[in-house]
């Protein structure tokens, strides 16, 4: 079944989707209305404070060339050489600016008036009265400025946040700048020559021949410092009321579904096998407590139905089960798997016994095989070889050591054909073969090892699946011991006994955790064994010792 969208969150989601946009949109609202309103009222005395400034430096100028036309102050100059220092050959009659073509960067104003045919009288002078004017900011905040741009896109007036540098070293070709350069008057918000976003009004200044832009600015940042804190404020409301409308929401919410919500726990339950639960709510309405009544009485009659299923899915199929009645299709079924459950357990199991003996039957077979190969083929030859070797004319020491050579040759094959199936297996039963392997490997380890037989009736002879077993669990628990145990003391009994036989095996080594056997398949090998011929195997291992134990039933 897919997960689908709950009650709950869908009138959460509801109530949140009508009030919070509706929150949000009335804030932005606000948010914007005081924005334009701060754009609109900067803007406006920016305006204002740009054209006091024009009227102020206009009327300097206007009285500045009135006093120079009235006196004789200045020196004479003649045209020629005027129209070389001002770069130009007409208009040269009036105030030009002349910053760019002095040292030093700072504004110098040129008053020429004509005096003759071809002689000018010119005046220079440092607009000391204009750097006042524009200085004076009232009104202006603390990143406030006006200043003035010439033609050249050059600073007239000393910036005041650089005061040590010349003004002319300043190039601006702000958006202001250029649109007072086009003969407009405006306002805007723009980025200026220090690449600062500011609040600007600007104008063209044409006075007696000079030509510049006059600006009114001041920083957006110190501006907006109301609207950022109306913003941070509107944001703490919002949130603020977000969080009120979504916990009153959940409160609503959880009153229409809470009842829902514990059905759906009680089904839930069910729904994972779980029936061990009352029920003891009381919920409002008729109809809900007509479902928690019948919910209750399935939750009964199906107690007894888990409790059954749970004893089949263990396995447990001794368990029984009693039908709730002649419809009880779930517990007829449950039955009937139960019995199938039963009989494919049976056919598994000796499916896997004749499976496990298959393979070890024709392990011990291939042993067999080439126990007999190595013995009857290599065996001889090796055999004829040192006899040939013996009647050959060879020096003493060299034919001896062929001889000491083709013995050892010989004794390893012996041991090999033993490992693989010793002949007294076959002819003398499992226990002359253990005590040939003990006395073998006694000679190659430190280790003492003692060999016990109890007889009985069969005198060491089992079966030849008994005997194979026995022997190859004696060979892994010997060589395991040796290699691994780091024991004094190895003791090895088998006992013949009525109907079965048991193979003890003992040491006292450092022992080993049964739980973290990595590395071979050794102990699984002998579980293996002894399961396919349907014995026991019990083994135990601590600080002072391994011990195993066998048990087989003797070979029809």
């Amino acid at each position: 079944m897919k997960n689908g969208i709950s009650i709950k969150f869908w009138v959460v989601f509801l109530v949140n989707l009508l009030f919070v946009p509706t929150i949000l949109l009335v804030s932005l609202f606000f948010y914007q209305q005081f924005k334009t309103s701060i754009d609109e009222r900067v803007l406006l005395q920016l305006t204002s404070i740009r054209g006091l400034k024009r009227v102020q430096i206009e009327d300097f100028l206007e009285r500045e060339w009135s006093a120079f036309e009235q006196g004789q102050e200045g020196e004479l100059i003649e045209e020629e050489e005027l129209s070389k220092l001002l770069d130009k050959r007409s208009e040269l009659e009036g105030i030009h600016d002349v910053t760019g073509l002095r040292s030093g960067g700072l504004l110098k104003l040129a008053f020429v008036k004509k005096e003759e045919s071809r002689t000018f009288r010119i005046s220079y002078e440092d607009g000391d009265e204009i750097k006042k004017i524009l200085l004076e900011r009232t009104g202006m905040g603390k990143s406030g400025e006006s200043y003035l741009v010439g033609e050249d896109f050059r600073l007239r007036s000393r910036s005041r946040f650089f005061p040590e540098k010349a003004p002319y070293d300043f190039e601006c070709r702000s958006l202001g700048v250029l649109e007072a350069f086009n003969q407009k008057e405006g306002k805007g918000i723009y980025d200026e020559y220090r690449g600062v976003e500011v609040y600007g009004a600007y104008q063209f200044l044409n006075a007696r021949g000079l030509k510049w832009a006059i600006l009114s600015e001041i920083d957006t940042e110190e501006a907006l410092e109301p609207l950022v804190a109306l913003k941070k404020n509107l944001i703490l409301i919002l949130v603020l009321s977000i969080l009120v409308i979504f916990i009153l929401s959940l409160f609503l919410a959880g009153a229409l579904t809470r009842p829902l919500l514990r059905m759906k726990y009680y089904l839930d339950r069910m729904s994972h096998g779980d029936y061990d639960f009352e029920i003891n709510a009381s919920p409002v309405g008729y109809e809900m407590r007509i479902m928690y009544d019948s919910l209750s009485e399935m939750v009964a009659k199906f107690k007894s139905t888990i409790a059954f299923s749970k004893e089949i899915g263990e396995m447990n199929l001794a368990a029984d089960y009693k039908l709730i009645g002649e419809n009880d299709t779930l517990g007829k079924s449950l039955l009937s798997m139960k019995e199938q459950l039963r009989k494919i357990n049976e056919s598994e199991s000796q499916r896997q016994r004749e499976l496990r003996s298959a393979i070890v039957s024709g392990q011990e077979k291939e042993r067999l095989r080439l126990s007999k190969e190595l013995h009857d083929g290599l065996g001889p030859m090796l055999t004829h070889l040192k006899l040939l070797i013996q009647s050959q004319e060879l020096p003493a020491e060299g034919k001896n050591a062929l001889k000491n050579i083709i013995d050892d040759t010989v004794k390893e094959v012996r041991r090999m054909t033993f490992n693989l199936m010793p002949q007294s297996l076959m002819d003398f039963g499992v226990a002359k073969s253990v005590q040939n392997l003990v006395l073998m490997l006694k000679p190659l380890t430190n280790i003492e090892i003692e060999f016990i037989y109890h007889s009985g009736e069969r005198q060491g002879n089992f079966g030849d699946d008994v005997n194979i077993c026995l022997f190859r669990i004696a060979q892994e628990c010997l060589n395991n011991g040796i290699k691994h145990s780091a024991a004094e003391n190895i003791v090895l009994v088998l006992t013949e006994e009525k109907k079965q036989v048991n193979l003890y095996y003992s040491d006292d080594g450092k022992g080993f955790d049964i739980n973290d056997v990595s590395g071979g398949s050794g102990l699984s090998n002998m579980k293996a064994r002894t399961d396919v011929l349907g014995g026991s195997f019990e083994m135990s291992s601590a600080e002072e010792g391994t011990t195993i134990d066998v048990t087989l039933p003797f070979q029809k």
